[in-house]
């Protein structure tokens, strides 16, 4: 809480306070469509003052929706009731609805009086102001202020000010006030002797100083207004940066704030914020705030958002007067967007050699705060590998609107495959801040080679029943060119006239050239084929029917 003494700096720091100051009194009393608004006195300059040494005039402000015939101001003195003066308020302009009136200058003998304003419209109709507090004193002034030193920084902070407070009179002579309480801005007093001469000692922290003295009795308060000169001694910062290499790495920014003192050396400037961006390009983004050690070291965590430097500044966060202002910044630091390729699905799956094999899925780049753009535009490689382990480039192509691919290759023998994003500043990629290069994780595809039966024959045709029905035929591979497929296994199945049901009735083993055979006892008729299942590298086929009439 303030002091009386301070107070009375306070008010003189800003007159808009005073309203909210002002004892007001009771409530007005208003007819309808007219009233008068709380009331306020000035000095002939114009000013508010808490006490008044000068005459006055009291302002008024009457809203009202009829003409305003007359508005009369009483000054009484206060807790009694004595009309000291009674006198009609002249007009002084128009603002709306409402209109401001000044009374005559006023000039009472000290002592504290209550003004009240009433005002008449064209139809008789009368309104009253709150009651306001005037308060009327002798001048009490404070002169000859001296201070022992003209300037002030952060190891001269203490000055002395010394000074005398009177009461001039109107024949210019001055009268010593003892016993009078003055106060320095930052709360330090002391009273004035018998000689009304005071020294007061205090802590100034602002080049603008205020000395003042509160109204006591018969006489009024004073301010003095005194200008010392502010040294700011010199700030220095240093900064270092842990290495990053990606977007959304985390670094830490530290380092030390130092202060010179009075003799020339370095000291740590401890409990100090600093503040600390991160420019890129030619913004500059503030990223976080440290507090300085004892020993003014500060250290803080922050993400790297994109190829830049980090920036540190002393003085931004509050300010400081003791001390300039201080910048340090790193060395810029190239890092890349970190990238990944997702939903990556190769196929079909298992497929033909010599067919077509189709990639797809999306490339995405995580960004520093855990969202995720697709990335548009990107050129993406379909690669093949029948280890692994290494690869080999087939296709080349770029993600479309919404960061998806779709890649072909031709599937010639079964093996892996994946798809690289070689990032870089291609499509909507920063081109300050590189994609980072990115792999998919590999896809195994089965590649099977096509069958055929070259032939299938059952003979003879007709057959005599419980004679031998021979069904024979060869099996091809496609393997570049049709070529004997030895070694497969085949069933063969019957179907008996009039039915619908396939009944297998033998498995063989073709030989070198493909061929395979195999007796039957004919007994009716009926329709004879033959299918290969398929392998590890090989599509399975059914044969072409052959229909044997059995007589």
């Amino acid at each position: 809480m303030k002091t009386p003494v301070r107070r009375v700096i306070s008010l003189a720091l800003t007159f808009t306070l005073a309203l909210v100051l002002l004892p007001w009194g009771t409530a007005a009393a208003s007819a309808e469509g007219l009233q008068v608004l709380p009331l306020i006195a000035r000095n002939p300059q114009g000013h508010w003052m808490s006490h008044f040494d000068v005459p006055f005039h009291v302002d008024a402000d009457v809203a009202h929706d009829r003409p305003v015939e007359r508005v009369e101001l009483r000054l009484s003195r206060a807790g009694t009731g004595e009309v000291v003066a009674t006198t009609s308020m002249n007009w002084a302009y128009d603002n709306g609805g409402i209109s401001s009136y000044m009374s005559p200058s006023m000039d009472p003998p000290v002592g504290d009086y209550e003004a009240v304003v009433t005002a008449w419209d064209d139809q008789g109709r009368s309104a009253v102001s709150p009651a306001y507090r005037v308060r009327k004193r002798l001048n009490a002034s404070l002169v000859d202020i001296a201070h022992d030193r003209d300037w002030i920084d952060v190891d001269h902070a203490r000055v002395t000010f010394t000074g005398r407070l009177v009461h001039k009179s109107s024949d210019g002579s001055q009268h010593p006030l003892s016993g009078f309480v003055v106060e320095h801005q930052s709360g330090e007093r002391t009273e004035t002797g018998a000689d009304g001469r005071f020294s007061l000692t205090a802590r100034t922290t602002s080049s603008t100083v205020a000395i003042a003295t509160l109204a006591r009795g018969q006489y009024r308060g004073d301010v003095a207004w005194l200008t010392l000169e502010l040294r700011r001694r010199p700030v220095r910062l240093s900064v270092t940066d842990s290495e990053t290499r990606r977007v959304g790495d985390k670094a830490t920014v530290a380092g030390r704030l130092e202060r010179r003192d009075a003799g020339g050396a370095w000291r740590p400037l401890g409990a100090r914020p600093v503040k600390i961006y991160f420019i890129g390009g030619e913004s500059a983004t503030p990223v976080a705030q440290a507090q300085t050690d004892d020993d003014g070291r500060y250290s803080a965590q922050v993400h790297m958002p994109g190829t830049g430097r980090w920036d540190v500044r002393f003085g931004e966060v509050q300010y400081d007067s003791w001390y300039e202002p201080a910048t340090a910044g790193t060395a810029v630091r190239n890092v890349q967007h970190p990238t990944v390729i997702r939903n990556l699905d190769v196929g079909p799956e298992p497929v033909t050699a010599g067919s077509r094999v189709t990639a797809k899925g999306e490339v995405a780049r995580p960004m520093a705060d855990g969202a995720q753009a697709m990335v548009v535009g990107g050129p993406v490689v379909l690669q093949f590998s029948t280890t692994g382990h290494t690869w080999s480039d087939l296709t080349k192509g770029r993600t479309d609107a919404h960061g998806r691919f779709f890649l072909h290759g031709v599937a010639r023998r079964t093996g892996h495959w994946r798809v690289a994003y070689t990032g870089g500043t291609e499509g909507n990629a920063s081109p300050t801040t590189p994609d980072a290069a990115v792999t998919s994780w590999a896809d195994r595809v089965d590649v099977k080679y096509r069958t055929a039966f070259a032939s299938l024959n059952a003979s003879p045709e007709p057959v005599r029943k419980g004679r031998t029905l021979t069904v024979s035929g060869r099996l091809n591979r496609l393997v570049g060119s049709w070529k004997p497929a030895g070694g497969a296994t085949v069933y063969v199945y019957f179907k008996a006239k009039g039915s619908s049901k396939w009944t297998r009735m033998a498995v063989v083993k073709t030989g070198r050239g493909g061929w395979f055979r195999k007796g039957f006892k004919a007994s009716r008729d009926g329709t004879w084929l033959a299918t290969y299942k398929g392998g590890l590298t090989d599509l399975g086929v059914w044969s072409p029917s052959d229909y044997v009439d059995v007589r």
